[in-house]
């Protein structure tokens, strides 16, 4: 101010002293100015020497707020001079003392009246913001966004601090928006422990640190990333894709064939080289595994579906037998294959395959099989495409499908879906939760039923979890009604109706089963499958199945566990055909002796025997268990650490058993007996004790150590039952209430052993059904003439001869036809003794549905009831019939029954086959009723030489002689023979049809071929079937033997088919039958030996049957016992003894009634072993039984030819006969005389006579023949097995021509060397006759029923005008007169 003054300024520092020179006036202007500003600036210097600064403890940002809100103004406005300048952490002041501490309270009274409020955010975002710096946090997160708010962050806590609550709650909020938490589960824990893993980490994290740091945090099973929202978002990306890429994981590549799977192994390789060092590859069955992180995984299935696709595969089905055992035995084909054609061949057991080698099928991740056979699997897919029958679709009650699974299944079915669920809708009425309905499925859904399932909402927990159950059961029950056997469930309820996770699956688990165990007798559904598309949900699925079925196996160890079965108190039989009723000890316990296998127990233990190294594979009883049961049991053993000590015992579940638990055992050997015997009985002890004491209700044990381990069967059986009654005793047992014996089926001497003592110390025990070394069930039998009687239990069985019209039983049994009107036989004989009335009743019966046999009333018989039944001729049937009759009599409480000879009569069934069949059924019944009202069950037999028939078969079943069997001699092991009074052989077909026997079905052979080309692989084919060919042979036998096989030969033969796996038909409708034999050459040939041994057997056998007819129709020949009648032996006896007749023996050995006996020929008597006498008569039947112009025949001659002098009557006579069509040269007639022959004929007559009412029943034919068969017929007659060597167009019989003529040609009459021909003229009983067809074997019935047993006695190629008749029994014809001529 001074610079434009006319004035000096002189400042004296020592003296502080200012002198100002100038003209007065403008120094005197100047001084007040100057002094102002000289005291100013002493003022000043004065306070800076007295001003001080403090620090208040107030954060730059909280002072921000405080200033936002006016306080610096306040206080300036008061302390100009005052200073505040703000520096983290505190707040600084400069001025006064007195300055100070009135800017200090002011500041003090503010901080206290700030709003504070802890920060609400989760608890990773808190964590994050603990340790950040507040003021930094402030600055970034608040003010930065304008944003009057501040954090204040102490130890655990976290404020927000504000002037006003409005700020604060636009804090809150800004915040809330601003900062996120992002989670992401880990699926693979490995995945976090690699390095890149942690370099990623790191990166990120410092990438991600600006407006504020990213925090992520990680545990096993989650990685937790908190942080500014954009940021967080961003980093749990990358972070889940990392995760994902590098997981852990498993795919397979599924294939139709483990041929490709091969091939690909060990052939084509090219492939390995793109997956090395990626993946790890795995070979399953029909599949390809790949294992490794997901992103190689991924790629690398690529590359194997593509070499999948690359390889040709085929398959080759040969529906040839023998061919599977060619390529299996020799198994260097396979490699000469690969050799040739470079492909790769397998034998497999299904056929299956084709060109598109690779299946979009998902693997299951979880599979089980329940004891009913009810497979459990978990699966991840898409229930849009899952090929179950039915699916179940989960809705809200709103009823739409609008969202989840229920939408994307209306999307693929379309919307007739929804139409049909709304159609049912209003059948069924407002749907609440639990409730289930199910339509059809439609559009692209690969199932054939949706069933629509209204899950619960979780708001009341008990109510819900009882809700879900209903509606799983409910659904299950569903798909059963509709006849669905599979069906799908998703995870009803999970998500849309809040389910806890986890908690949702195992209730839904828990019910399927619940509901498979409710319905575990009579269930239907075969697959259950728990389907979801989610992983979390599909885990979660695992862990319940796993939780409530158990940790058992899944499906890629290629094993199917299976569950222990709801356990049943009763033991159920194992296809046994012995099971002695149980007996009951006075304690209440069951003891059962059955056959069958143990490992088939339905007990709730079983008692396996296992040597001392506890292997279970020794041993068959425990080999058969352990396959039942699976590998799991072994490893269950093991885990015991028992030291396999004789006598010990140890407890294992029963796996894959019917049984829960299994006692194995540790049994010694037999040597020393009384050790032996006692550590035996500790076992047997022990068992019972350990069953009860872990409340088992049942126990099945074998004849443990009757076996290898060679204890005497017997003892077994005793110390057994003996320790069973005294555990019984002693334990009196509160749970054990049955224990079972099973005993190997083929093991006769143990079950022998095991019966006897059973029967010993349980006398009244009775057997239901017997076998072959059981004793019967029949009493002693008592025999007069004509009736043999015994006893079962307390019915009186008699078999008797006599007239069924006259009995008084309560029941008669006719066998009639179908229709209930047969009048012929038996069945005439009845309807005509009980009347017309009768008669009627059966008609309308007939024809009413019925099962096969009506009752009618008795009319004029003295009976209560008729029992009609169609009649039957085949043993089988006939037993079925019986059954069928005595089961209704003990049903109506009938006490008596009378049944005739059932196919016996005109069904010409054989006698010996008729009484097994009835005798059986008898003892079937009785066994089964053994408190039947039944007293009385008589056989009436008509024709009293079958009652030896049935008196045999009666002394099979007879208590009191169990070696009855054996020592009946011949007359039970022969069975096929015809009888002179019929028209074939009884227990052979009556049709062709019953000759047939058809190859088995063969199992095709299935060859799956791979290789790099089609070429190669057809190149592979040829090969296979061109060494098929070179191996394979068929061969045909043509002989009509082969029409007499008995039905054992038949059985023989199917069974030759699957022993030495070759193919075997015959044919009988050709001229000759025939049988063709198709296999391998080895095996054809083998089979052609053994047939044709069984046709030079049958030859024999035909041939001494016709022997024994001629001998029966020749004599009869009786013996008598002392005190009784004389009886007649039979036919086969009666042979020997006319045939040790005519070779003038002096003795001959025969059996009686199990007793063998020296006759002394030709008069007796026959003497045994003991001295006993029977006396001997033979009766000539032929004795003025031939006709009157016989000549002498030469002593011990059976035939003999006369020659016929010309011009003799009887000469003229068959002159004329020849001479009428044949106008050939006659050289000579022989008459031919053969009395057996003769006799034959004329019992065949009278017995043709009376059934056919008439006597018009013979006529003299003619019969052509070669010369060197002349001398055979002259001896035996004629022979229909050689039917077919000239011509069978009309059966295959025997052929007569009506004319001469027809039988002169050079066909039937062959000339000799000498151009001489033979004839005969024949007496033929043509009888009844009926026109022929090709292929018959016997006439066809005269009825229209098929089991008609009233046949024709010939047939004929001309109803009208006969050229030609055929027989079907060799004794019909008889060659009367032989012509030579030329």
């Amino acid at each position: 101010m001074l610079l434009n003054e006319n004035v000096i300024v002189v400042p004296d520092k020592d003296s502080g002293a200012l002198s100002v020179a100038g003209p007065v006036s403008d120094v005197n202007r100047l001084e007040k100015s100057l002094s102002e500003i000289i005291n100013k600036i002493a003022k000043t210097i004065h306070r800076e020497k007295s001003s001080k600064t403090e620090e208040i403890k107030v954060s730059p940002s909280v002072f921000h707020l405080l200033c936002q809100d006016g306080l610096m103004d306040k206080l300036l406005l008061v302390y100009p001079e005052l200073k505040l300048a703000p520096e983290s952490p505190n707040l600084k002041i400069t001025g006064l003392g007195e300055e100070i501490n009135a800017a200090n309270k002011v500041i003090f009274d503010a901080v206290l009246a700030l709003k504070r409020q802890n920060l609400e955010v989760d608890k990773d975002v808190l964590e994050l913001l603990k340790d950040e710096q507040q003021e930094e946090l402030t600055d970034a997160l608040l003010t930065s966004h304008r944003i009057n708010a501040a954090f204040e962050i102490s130890g655990n806590r976290v404020q927000l601090l504000a002037v006003s609550d409005r700020d604060l709650s636009h804090a809150q909020d800004h915040l809330g928006q601003l900062l996120t938490t992002q989670y992401i589960n880990v699926e693979d824990s490995n995945v976090l422990k690699k390095p890149e893993w942690q370099q990623l980490v790191s990166h990120l994290e410092q990438a991600n640190s600006e407006p504020c740091r990213t925090r992520i945090n990680t545990t096993a099973q989650q990685v937790v990333v908190s942080g500014y929202k954009d940021s967080a978002i961003k980093v749990q990306h990358q972070l889940g894709v990392f995760l994902t890429q590098n997981a852990h994981i498993e795919e397979t590549v599924v294939v139709k064939a483990n041929a490709v799977v091969k091939y690909l192994e060990e052939f084509n390789t090219s492939w390995m080289e793109k997956v090395k060092d990626k993946v790890r590859v795995s070979y399953r069955n029909e599949a390809i595994c790949l294992s490794g992180s997901r992103v190689n995984v991924t790629h690398c299935k690529t590359v194997v579906e593509g070499a999948v696709s690359a390889v040709v595969f085929d398959n080759l089905n040969v529906f040839k037998p023998g061919v599977k055992k060619l390529f299996q035995e020799n198994e260097a084909y396979f490699s000469t294959i690969k050799t040739k054609t470079g492909c790769l061949v397998q034998l497999v057991d299904k056929p299956g395959g084709g060109q598109d080698n690779v299946k979009q099928v998902p693997t299951p991740l979880y599979q089980l099989k329940m004891p009913g056979g009810v497979e459990i699997a978990v699966y991840k897919a898409d229930m849009c495409s899952y090929p179950m029958q039915a699916v179940v679709s989960p809705f809200n009650q709103d009823l739409k499908h609008s969202t989840g699974l229920a939408a994307a299944l209306l999307k693929a079915a379309g919307p007739q879906l929804q139409d049909e669920f709304y159609k049912m809708k209003k059948t069924k009425g407002q749907l609440k939760p639990g409730d289930c309905v199910i339509t059809d499925a439609g559009g692209t859904l690969c199932c054939q039923k949706v069933i629509h399932a209204v899950a619960p909402k979780y708001e009341k927990p008990q109510q819900a979890s009882a809700q879900l159950n209903k509606v799983v059961k409910g659904s299950l029950e569903a798909a059963e009604n509709h006849g669905c056997i599979s069906v799908a469930l998703p995870s009803i309820g999970r998500g849309m109706r809040c389910f806890p996770l986890k908690q949702c699956e195992l209730t839904i688990v828990k019910a399927v089963k619940e509901y498979c165990y409710e319905n575990y007798d009579d269930i239907i559904l075969q697959k259950i499958h728990f389907v979801n598309n989610d992983d979390i949900a599909v885990q979660d699925m695992v862990a319940a199945v796993r939780q409530e079925f158990g940790n058992l196996s899944d499906t890629h160890s290629q094993q199917t566990p299976h569950l222990t079965a709801p356990t049943q108190s009763v033991s159920q039989s194992t296809g046994s055909d012995l099971c002695l009723n149980p007996v009951q000890t006075k304690e209440g316990v069951d003891i059962v002796l059955t056959k069958g296998n143990l490992e088939a127990s339905t007990t709730e233990v079983i008692v396996n025997t296992v040597s001392s190294d506890l292997d279970l594979n020794t041993g068959a009883v425990s080999q058969a268990i352990l396959r039942a049961a699976g590998p799991k049991l072994q490893q269950l053993v093991d885990a015991q650490g028992a030291t396999g000590n004789v006598g010990e015992i140890i407890i294992t579940d029963g796996c894959q058993l019917k049984s829960k638990k299994v006692f194995h055992a540790v049994a010694p050997h037999y040597k020393d007996q009384a050790t032996s015997e006692k550590t035996l009985r500790g076992i047997f002890k022990d068992c019972l004790n350990m069953a009860e004491d872990n409340n088992l209700t049942s126990i099945s044990l074998s004849a443990i150590g009757a076996g290898n381990l060679g204890f005497p069967k017997d003892r077994v059986a005793s110390l057994l039952l003996d320790k069973i009654l005294e555990f019984s005793k002693k334990k009196h047992p509160k749970h054990l209430k049955k224990v079972v014996i099973v005993l190997y089926p083929s093991d006769t001497q143990t079950i022998q052993a095991f019966s006897d003592e059973f029967q010993k110390k349980f006398p009244s025990a009775s057997s239901g059904s017997t076998s072959s070394t059981q004793r019967g069930p029949f009493s002693k039998i008592t025999s007069t003439s004509d009736m043999h009687e015994t006893k079962m239990g307390n019915v009186t069985i008699q078999v008797v001869t006599g007239d069924i019209t006259k009995e008084t039983a309560d029941v008669i049994v006719n066998s009639s036809n179908e229709n209930f009107t047969l009048k012929s036989g038996v069945s005439k004989a009845i309807l005509e003794a009980a009347g017309p009335a009768v008669e009627v009743e059966c008609r309308n019966l007939g024809a009413e549905p019925n099962p096969g046999m009506v009752l009618t009333s008795p009319g004029n018989l003295k009976c209560k009831k008729i029992l009609h039944l169609a009649g039957q001729t085949d043993p089988v049937k006939i037993n079925k019939t019986v059954k069928d009759a005595l089961q209704l009599c003990v049903k109506s409480s009938f006490t008596s029954v009378s049944f005739p000879a059932i196919g016996t009569g005109q069904g010409n069934a054989q006698a010996r086959l008729v009484a097994d069949a009835m005798l059986d059924a008898v003892t079937d019944v009785l066994s089964q009723n053994t408190a039947s009202p039944l007293t009385i069950v008589r056989i009436v037999i008509f024709q009293k030489p079958m009652l030896k028939d049935f008196h045999s078969s009666m002394q099979q079943r007879e208590a009191a002689d169990p070696d009855s069997k054996d020592k009946a001699g011949w007359t039970w092991g022969w069975s096929k023979f015809k009888s002179i009074f019929t028209g074939g052989s009884a227990d052979k077909p009556k049709n062709d049809k019953d000759f047939v026997i058809d190859s088995l079905k063969v199992e095709a052979t299935c060859f799956h071929i791979c290789g790099d080309t089609q070429t190669s692989v057809d190149s592979a084919k040829k090969w296979i079937n061109d060494k098929i060919s070179q191996e394979y042979h068929s061969m045909e036998i043509g002989d009509n033997a082969i029409l007499c096989f008995s039905d054992a030969d038949r059985q023989k033969i199917v069974d030759m088919q699957k022993t030495m796996d070759i193919s075997i038909r015959t044919e009988s409708n050709k001229p000759k039958a025939t049988i063709t034999i198709e296999g391998l050459s080895r095996d054809v040939l083998k089979a052609n030996t053994e047939i044709i041994k069984m046709m030079s057997r049958v030859r024999d056998e035909e041939e001494l049957n016709r022997k024994v007819e001629l001998a029966s129709a020749a004599a009869d020949w009786q013996y008598q016992q002392s005190g009784f009648q004389f009886q007649s032996f039979d036919e086969r006896t009666n042979f020997y003894l006319e045939e040790a007749l005519q070779q003038n023996l002096q003795t001959v050995k025969v059996t009686v009634k199990g007793q063998d006996y020296t006759v002394t020929m030709p008069k007796g008597p026959a003497t045994d072993s003991q001295g006993n006498i029977l006396e001997i008569k033979r009766i000539d039947k032929l004795k003025g039984d031939v006709p009157e112009n016989w000549e002498q025949m030469k002593p011990n001659a059976t035939n003999q030819a006369f020659p016929l002098q010309a011009g003799t009557e009887e000469y003229d006579e068959i002159q004329k006969l020849f001479q009428a069509s044949c106008k050939q040269a006659i050289i000579k007639i022989e008459r031919i005389q053969n009395p057996t022959l003769w006799s034959g004929l004329q019992v065949k007559k009278r017995d043709m006579e009376g059934r056919n009412g008439h006597q018009n029943n013979e006529r003299r034919l003619f019969h052509g023949t070669s010369e060197d068969t002349v001398a055979t017929i002259n001896d035996r007659g004629f022979n229909r097995s050689f039917a077919g060597k000239n011509a069978a167009c009309y059966g295959n019989g025997t052929y007569f021509a009506v004319n001469a003529s027809y039988s002169a040609s050079n066909t039937y009459s062959k000339p000799n060397q000498n151009g001489e021909k033979f004839m005969y003229v024949c007496r033929v009983l043509t009888g009844d006759f009926a026109l022929g067809q090709q292929g018959m074997i016997v006439p066809p019935p005269k009825g229209t029923s098929t089991i008609s047993t009233d046949l024709y006695d010939s047939v004929v190629d001309n109803m009208a005008n006969p050229s030609m008749f055929v027989v079907f029994h060799d004794i019909q014809a008889y060659p009367e007169y032989l012509i030579k001529f030329k």
